[in-house]
């Protein structure tokens, strides 16, 4: 699940489409791409889900993931290396 929420970040912040946003425009779309993909789940995964999803949306770091879109190579490592920090924080705050 962890997986497709980091997935799901890199995907908006690499994406052609996204590239016109600024950092805040990324972020609101992530939240409700959150929201989205929650109403989409069985009920007793929503919550979970949901709030996985918010705490990775909450602490990605845009303005970092649009600089490794825009191909500088030590933004795309700084921002894996932080896609990754974010998606540990979130799953060990869903597991408590």
């Amino acid at each position: 699940m962890m997986k497709k929420v980091i997935l799901m970040t890199a995907v908006l912040a690499s994406t052609s489409a996204f590239a016109q946003l600024s950092a805040d425009d990324l972020k609101k779309s992530t939240l409700e791409a959150c929201q989205t993909q929650a109403a989409a789940l069985p009920e007793e995964q929503r919550a979970m889900v949901e709030k996985v999803c918010t705490c990775s949306a909450e602490n990605t770091d845009y303005e970092l993931m649009l600089k490794a879109q825009s191909g500088d190579q030590d933004a795309v490592t700084q921002a894996t290396e932080s896609a990754m920090k974010v998606g540990q924080k979130c799953a060990s705050m869903a597991a408590s």
